[in-house]
């Protein structure tokens, strides 16, 4: 049985943004990840974070990027990840639940999930993981823009105060936000994002 050591979060600076592209790589599809120079101009912005957690002896048990959008006290998960040998110990749910406390002025974050496909466990069990944790899918269809097109997944709200859960209109500006700074470099972006609002709209 594994004993989970406490986590100290930390801030990581350019060259960790450099340093785990590599990771980013590795554990996400390309439809899905950034290129190292979107992830260095973001990152330069001063609004997009990068997130390192450390075991008590200080060891990398992972990391997260998140954009802090400041005009809502909102934050956007963009990445999380857990090094291979520290999955399934727990790490994880202890990483997110710290990470909001990080930043404790925000009222909550926003978070894309994929949408499962069938029989896929592993996603599965990154959905049963985030509402575990507390996460509220929202009832609309989200699409992640990208080069390839548009991406349909979950997007999920995870409060980090009470009563804090964002009316309608607060996540659409949080989205338009997210997709004029994230995804600046994408070209039919507008277009995902009315999918999106017209999405919102036909379920009020």
């Amino acid at each position: 049985m594994h004993i989970m050591e406490e986590l100290t979060i930390i801030e990581g600076g350019l060259s960790d943004v450099i340093r785990l592209y590599d990771s980013i790589i590795e554990e996400f599809p390309e439809g899905e990840r950034k290129a190292i120079d979107v992830f260095i101009r973001l990152f330069e912005t001063g609004d997009y974070k990068l997130l390192i957690a450390l075991s008590e002896t200080g060891i990398e048990v992972g990391y997260a990027f998140l954009y802090t959008i400041r005009k809502l006290s909102m934050l956007w998960l963009d990445f999380i990840v857990i090094h291979p040998v520290f999955q399934g110990r727990g790490y994880g749910s202890k990483f997110f639940e710290k990470m909001s406390s990080f930043y404790d002025s925000y009222i909550g974050m926003l978070l894309e999930v994929e949408i499962p496909e069938e029989a896929n466990e592993n996603q599965m069990r990154r959905i049963s993981f985030y509402e575990y944790a507390g996460a509220v899918r929202l009832n609309l269809k989200y699409y992640l823009p990208n080069e390839f097109g548009g991406l349909e997944m979950y997007l999920y709200y995870k409060s980090t105060g009470i009563n804090a859960f964002p009316d309608g209109k607060m996540v659409i500006t949080a989205i338009e936000s997210a997709y004029d700074f994230i995804h600046s470099d994408i070209r039919d972006k507008e277009q995902w994002l009315r999918q999106t609002i017209n999405s919102q709209d036909g379920n009020r």
